[in-house]
């Protein structure tokens, strides 16, 4: 879709949304560069749960992930995930497969 069409599109939808989603449309288009449709279009494709746990959202809605590096949106996470998981500058794709292999390593401290 060019761009003149997702703005008269997202102006025909606008006139729909709360106060409070013209807010995340705007937040959402600032930060991360997307709309809420996009977002919708995210969270079915992850049939409405986290893309790293796998559960459905609690009390607030999943958050849209981004590489802060590049500003690439990689999908919708819950607040754990995003903060403690990734947060923090935990981005190393080769620390989370160290971690991986750590958890499904089958090594007993006990047997040493």
């Amino acid at each position: 879709m060019r761009k003149a069409s997702k703005r008269r599109a997202s102006k025909r939808n606008a006139s729909k949304l709360s106060q409070q989603d013209l807010d995340r449309a705007r937040r959402y288009a600032k930060l991360y560069g997307i709309t809420l449709e996009q977002y919708d279009r995210m969270f079915k494709r992850q049939a409405g749960k986290c893309a790293l746990c796998r559960r459905p959202p609690g009390r607030t809605r999943l958050a849209v992930d981004h590489d802060h590096k590049t500003g690439r949106v990689r999908g919708l996470l819950c607040w754990f995930d995003n903060h403690k998981f990734l947060g923090r500058g935990k981005e190393d794709p080769v620390r989370h497969e160290r971690a991986a292999k750590y958890l499904s390593s089958t090594f007993d401290g006990r047997k040493i």
